[in-house]
């Protein structure tokens, strides 16, 4: 799966988390972010490949596969894209990169679009995968979007609302679905400064709904691409020579 790759855990500044990954292959490094529901795995098949010409790092988010699970806080506030892009730096710098490039899917492009505003120097290039900012998507529901997301706005209700409602059927939810925001950055005007190329799958919700090569805009100053592959919601797994080929070229510039 990763023939080559040396497999590391990293504890990171939150001492009670520790980060499971691999890295491989030599060159510019690379920092790859899976998406929910998923693992460092999701790049199996892309990986490997961009190793020859890079550096590149797979991780588990926390709360995922190997990493570390600490107990959420009240306010959930340990497991932010704030925090989880903090660990994504940890490991970076441990592993002695104080600079990278970054490509995210899904929840893991929320990460990593949020390590570049946090940390605009870390990061030098970013390619979000089948994704909107936040704010685009609250500010511009459609009735398909309400109707097949509807736990985004359930889970974005007050604590400990949808918390008291699925205690006890976890499982049952878990199950289904594997079938207050913040605007401080929006308005003090903060945007990603980086280089950003935006991958969707053509036949994705994000790419039918939400107008992908507009929705990016407003919220990067150098927007280099906006890409509809063949495929879904997982890039990496459903149409992975375009993911690859498009990840190569963009990081090589």
């Amino acid at each position: 799966m990763y023939e080559g790759f040396r497999r590391f855990d990293i504890q990171t500044s939150d001492l009670q988390v520790t980060i499971r990954g691999v890295v491989g292959g030599s060159g510019p490094p690379v920092l790859l972010l899976h998406g929910n529901p998923l693992t460092h795995y999701h790049w199996r098949l892309v990986a490997p490949r961009l190793a020859k010409d890079f550096t590149v790092v797979a991780t588990d988010l926390r709360g995922y596969g190997d990493s570390g699970k600490p107990r959420g806080l009240a306010d959930h506030g340990n497991y932010s894209f704030r925090r989880m892009a903090q660990d994504q730096v940890d490991v970076m710098r441990h592993l002695g990169y104080e600079r990278f490039m970054v490509a995210g899917h899904d929840r893991g492009a929320r990460t990593a679009y949020r390590m570049a505003l946090d940390h605009p120097v870390a990061v030098l290039k970013l390619c979000a995968i089948d994704i909107l900012p936040t704010h685009h998507v609250w500010t511009h529901v459609t009735r398909e979007w309400a109707l097949n997301s509807y736990h985004w706005s359930f889970m974005a209700q007050p604590y400990d609302f949808p918390e008291r409602l699925l205690a006890g059927k976890e499982e049952y939810y878990i199950r289904l679905k594997l079938g207050s925001q913040g605007k401080k950055d929006l308005e003090a005007g903060n945007k990603i400064a980086c280089p950003v190329l935006v991958i969707v799958g053509g036949q994705s919700h994000t790419a039918k709904f939400y107008g992908y090569e507009t929705g990016w805009a407003t919220y990067v100053t150098n927007l280099v691409g906006c890409i509809a592959l063949p495929c879904g919601h997982y890039p990496a797994g459903q149409a992975p020579d375009e993911t690859y080929t498009n990840l190569r070229d963009f990081f090589s510039r």
